[in-house]
């Protein structure tokens, strides 16, 4: 199982990573050539939707990291559904319509899918936050009589 710490400089790494690609190729540092039909872009444009999909992942690892590990694993369970599913999103809404970073369909798809994993995980976190610290809580114990 992943910790809160290797989740948050894990997903912090990735994004930097996508980030500092997508702009050494914006400053022409790396060359994708004239022609917007080569394969450069599409990669670009696949590196640019799994970026945008990352920052709620890397924003709300850096909310539960201060939080108990109830509330993290409780959490983490919705990015291993919600990570193979934008994936799958990316790889699946490619397409030469459309700008430079997003083609129209995938930056619709990221428009849907991004902010219902916010809510997701916004509900999650609170919901957990906000239960008893200890799962017995509510239970009655006999005191050993």
């Amino acid at each position: 199982m992943i910790n809160k710490k290797t989740l948050l400089i894990g997903s912090g790494f990735m994004l930097g990573t996508l980030y500092l690609l997508q702009y050494l190729v914006a400053i022409e540092v790396i060359s994708c050539g004239n022609d917007p039909r080569l394969a450069c872009y599409f990669f670009l444009q696949h590196l640019s939707g799994f970026a945008l999909g990352l920052v709620p992942v890397f924003v709300f690892s850096g909310v539960t990291y201060f939080m108990r590990e109830s509330v993290f694993s409780t959490w983490l369970k919705s990015v291993y559904v919600y990570l193979p599913v934008l994936a799958l999103v990316v790889v699946a809404t490619s397409s030469n319509n459309g700008g430079y970073i997003f083609s129209s369909d995938l930056f619709i798809m990221l428009m849907m899918i991004i902010p219902v994993f916010a809510i997701v995980s916004l509900t999650l976190i609170i919901w957990k936050w906000s239960a008893p610290r200890h799962e017995d809580s509510g239970k009655i114990r006999s005191r050993g009589t």
